[in-house]
């Protein structure tokens, strides 16, 4: 009996959708290697908190250089110069 392989990128929760219908089948060359519920949430945890990490560390650097931007813009002009540059200027100076 000759089985067809399909590759296809799903979202976990069709994965999951998948294997509650029993769907997936594993390839006879990965049938030895079996994976215990804590080992399969390991890996899962591991790429979420890559993920959230990479995100905290982008939201920090981006929110950092908006920060000392606008503090470095208000030093170098008073009050007053604000207030009378038009946006386009404010935005190119700032």
């Amino acid at each position: 009996m000759r089985t067809s392989v399909k590759i296809c990128r799903l979202k976990i929760e069709e994965l999951l959708r998948f294997i509650d219908s029993k769907s997936v089948a594993i390839p006879g060359f990965q049938r030895g290697y079996v994976w215990r519920v804590a080992q399969i949430k390991n890996l899962f945890d591991e790429s979420v908190q890559k993920y959230v990490d990479e995100y905290d560390d982008n939201c920090f650097w981006e929110e950092l250089f908006y920060r000392m931007s606008g503090r470095d813009f208000k030093n170098a002009y008073s009050r007053k110069e604000i207030s009378k540059m038009e946006m386009k200027e404010r935005f190119e100076k700032e």
